[in-house]
């Protein structure tokens, strides 16, 4: 039931991932029942080819090798709970460098059609607004909430 599972207490983690030569770039980890929503949210976005391949481990970031927080920027943007980790400080990380360029291209410049071409998918399902999959109250969210709430595509999972 779904009250049995938010008694859960293992974390549960995933690894964000270069859909182009599959270098894996960051990892986020939280509550086992947040992360596999989070996930979930994740795959029915324009981010899906960064996740496509995605499960969620029950374990850390960092016993996924990713030991590094950086403590000014502990609580992930959009899923409140969960926290974001990297391979070396926020900074100098090259994963952190590349994953912000890289939701743009799938978001802005094409990058999710150029991936999902010969996959049939309904690429409508993917297109919605930057933000809208996060969780209420999150800063992603929040930046967005009025286009969220024009369209049922555009809404967070409940």
């Amino acid at each position: 039931s779904a009250g049995a599972c938010a008694s859960i207490s293992q974390t549960g983690a995933w690894v964000h991932t270069d859909p182009v030569n599959g270098t894996q770039l960051m990892c986020d980890d939280g509550p086992f029942v947040l992360a596999t929503l989070a996930l979930a949210a994740l795959k029915g976005n324009p981010q899906m080819p960064m996740h496509a391949y995605d499960h969620i481990a029950a374990t850390s970031c960092a016993e996924l090798g990713f030991p590094t927080r950086d403590p000014t920027d502990l609580v992930d943007h959009c899923f409140p709970g969960m926290r974001k980790a990297l391979v070396l400080p926020d900074e100098i990380d090259p994963g952190e460098d590349r994953a912000g360029p890289l939701e743009g291209e799938l978001y802005n410049q094409g990058g999710l059609q150029r991936w999902a071409e010969g996959r049939g998918l309904n690429l409508p399902v993917f297109d919605n607004v930057a933000g809208c999959h996060c969780l209420p109250g999150s800063t992603a969210y929040e930046a967005v909430a009025e286009l969220c709430a024009s369209s049922p595509w555009n809404r967070p999972p409940a």
